[in-house]
């Protein structure tokens, strides 16, 4: 991912020599195509994301074998220098990125500009970006939710915190051993402590990652993936004891066969598997690893055939801008959507989608390579003889790289700062203003409970943090809504499982009876409105057994948790509505996320129907109001408001525009069902 070393060397004759290798370049040219490819076109490349283990092990072998050159040259290893070349190597490039990312969002008002963007950002500066999204619950797959523009700095952290770690143990080592054992020891110790280290985060992994779980925590730590760099240590320990002898035909036939089943294993891996494949994360990744291993140990023992193609021209190019492409791929991804280009949502828009966001990441990699990359990798330090004025050199830049960082982490503290959140008519933790005639008379209160899907049809907006605010889309001289909605929010309790994906029962919902009576009390209603689908489509768990949705039990335990809320309703004196959602429709970047498969999808009529059947079999406590019929079937569901503006941008959560567009259906849905209600609960 940071391109090829800087430079190259030869030692003396009797000792194996770094060298720079070119099929190196393409193997690197592979990794990024893969990776790019996964982001721009999942369905070609499910598990493209290797490429970032690719990437992994050659960072490990090259600056290992650098390092270990090194030390054969001059019995020592320069930390400062080691620090100054990366730093040169890696931070003006990727200072660019974030800084022009932060200005993008804030111009283009994207909805990443939030109060994350700034710790993202500022995260991403210091090379911490994988710990920042772990302890902030980040979710590397995340169904919902607006994309970071910085996300995939995740992957430059961990190389970052291995570059720190690496030469101070390294000339640790050295400081005790190498008086003592010589440089090809060195490289014994190095690839003894390589392979405990391999081994010991691959356990590690294993250890940490829970079946069916988000796996998140394991893919973005440090301590999990660092088996790939200690694979890289590795071979770069091995190329430097045991150098391939050209002439040995075997030898050479031996490892091109092993190479080429290496990356015939990688091709497998990426074409078949997926992010959430349980085996990757039990020895898949060090299977990766190794199999990349084998590829570089390869490349570096003989010229072939395997070799030259990998040498090919378009692949070493791919792979000297590396590191640019890889920096500016992804948020081109996040900016550049087909709704902001008004494509269409069939094979050609997606096609175009994906031209045009090639073309623009071409583009910008190749403006990072020419005005940035290259005039630093080029400007070499001032040669000077005094030992004092190389001492004062150094202070100097550290200080003028201390500064300059200052500077830049300041600006993106304030440019990245969310604005202040906009006025909002109603809080969903202040009750609004309403009288209760328990008649049905306008204006009508409603209590207003369920998921996201809700929360956006009263008139809230998806945000991380979870927003407080909304403006009621509805009319208030016929309904004042108190909107309760949440991301999340199921009505069953028990943990869920979904595509083999497991999650906490409850979710923002847990303990949601005590919540709707305080809120009954603070609010009284004319109705308590109960709409909820996603999270109610899963299996759940009970004593131990995984009761599968839509079965008789699984339809008891949903039926048990609906009585509770009808209960509550009654006890206020109102009826229970619930509000069955309209079927979404299958993202068309996103069509492998768990959440919104064809398979799905089709269990939201599954669940209206449920629902129905509750609300039939229980007419003095319940009303079901189907805005699949409402909505859908005067074809409202879909498409844009007359003022050019989407009603569910994401075919499942309604926008502000749409919400208002969709209200007055929804209203008259709401009074006819309460009239009839009243007109027989009324005495």
């Amino acid at each position: 991912m940071t391109g090829r070393p800087e430079d190259t060397t030869n030692a003396d004759s009797g000792t194996k020599a770094f060298r720079h290798i070119p099929a190196l370049d393409g193997l690197r040219g592979l990794a990024v195509a893969a990776v790019v490819l996964y982001h721009f076109a999942p369905e070609l490349v499910p598990a493209g994301f290797l490429g970032v283990d690719i990437f992994l092990v050659l960072s490990g072998f090259l600056i290992t074998s650098l390092a270990l050159e090194e030390v054969h040259r001059t019995d020592s290893m320069s930390a400062s220098g080691f620090f100054a070349r990366r730093a040169r190597r890696l931070l003006p490039a990727a200072i660019a990125t974030i800084v022009v990312v932060v200005v993008i969002a804030r111009i283009l008002d994207h909805g990443s500009v939030d109060a994350s963007l700034r710790g993202h950002a500022v995260a991403s500066l210091t090379y911490i970006a994988n710990w920042w999204s772990i302890a902030q619950h980040n979710s590397y797959q995340a169904a919902f939710g607006t994309e970071s523009p910085l996300n995939h700095f995740w992957s430059l952290a961990v190389e970052e915190q291995f570059y720190l770690v690496f030469p101070i143990a390294l000339i640790g080592t050295i400081a005790l051993l190498k008086r003592r054992i010589g440089v090809h020891r060195l490289a014994h110790v190095a690839l003894i402590g390589a392979v405990i280290g391999a081994i010991a985060s691959c356990a590690l992994m294993w250890i940490l990652r829970t079946p069916g779980s988000d796996p998140s925590r394991v893919y973005l730590g440090t301590d999990t993936r660092s088996q790939a760099l200690f694979i890289g240590i590795a071979i770069a320990c091995v190329v430097r004891l045991w150098p391939v002898n050209p002439s040995r035909r075997l030898a050479r036939n031996t490892l091109t066969t092993a190479a080429l089943l290496g990356l015939a294993v990688l091709v497998g891996i990426a074409t078949t598997a997926d992010f959430r494949s349980d085996w990757l994360y039990t020895g898949g990744f060090l299977l990766i690893a190794i199999a990349t291993g084998i590829v570089v140990l390869a490349l570096n023992g003989h010229d072939s055939f395997f070799t030259k193609a990998l040498s090919f021209r378009w692949f070493r190019t791919l792979g000297l801008v590396s590191y640019g492409l890889y920096l500016w791929h992804w948020p081109i991804k996040v900016f550049v959507t087909g709704e902001r280009l008004h494509l269409s949502d069939d094979r050609t828009g997606r096609i175009e989608l994906f031209v045009i966001r090639v073309a623009l990441t071409a583009i910008a990699t190749a403006l990072s390579w020419y005005l940035i990359e290259q005039p630093f990798r080029r400007r070499k330090p001032a040669s000077t003889d005094s030992a004092v004025t190389k001492r004062s050199s150094r202070v100097f830049v550290g200080l003028g790289a201390l500064g300059i960082t200052a500077i830049v982490v300041g600006f993106v503290w304030f440019a990245a700062a969310p604005a202040p959140p906009a006025q909002t008519e109603f809080s969903s933790t202040i009750a609004p203003s309403a009288g209760s005639a328990k008649n049905a008379d306008p204006p009508v209160s409603l209590l207003w409970f369920g998921d996201s899907v809700i929360w956006t049809m009263g008139g809230g907006q998806i945000a991380f943090p979870w927003p407080t605010g909304y403006n009621s889309p509805f009319d208030p001289s016929r309904i004042v809504i108190w909107n309760k909605g949440i991301a999340q929010c199921p009505m069953m309790q028990q943990q869920t499982r979904s595509f083999g994906i497991l999650r906490d029962g409850g979710g923002a919902c847990a303990g949601w009876e005590t919540k709707w009576r305080d809120a009954a009390a603070s609010f009284p209603p004319d109705a308590i409105v109960w709409s909820g689908a996603l999270r109610d489509t899963y299996d759940v768990l009970v004593d131990g057994k995984w009761i599968a949705f839509g079965s008789p039990d699984w339809v008891a335990l949903y039926d048990a948790e609906l009585s509770k809320a009808a209960a509550i309703a009654t006890e206020n004196g109102v009826p229970l509505i619930i509000i069955s959602q309209a079927d979404p429709q299958v993202f068309p970047e996103e069509k492998n996320e768990d959440s919104l498969t064809a398979t799905n999808i089709g269990k939201f009529a599954q669940l209206r129907k449920i629902q129905r059947d509750f609300a039939l079999t229980h007419p003095d406590t319940t009303l079901s109001i189907d805005l699949n019929d409402v909505l859908c079937g005067t074809g409202i569901c879909e498409g844009k408001t007359p003022s050019g503006e989407e009603i569910r941008p994401d075919h499942l959560h309604y926008s502000p525009a749409g919400s208002k567009y969709v209200a007055p259906a929804v209203t008259t849905a709401i009074e006819t069902a309460l009239k009839q209600w009243y007109a027989q609960h009324t005495n």
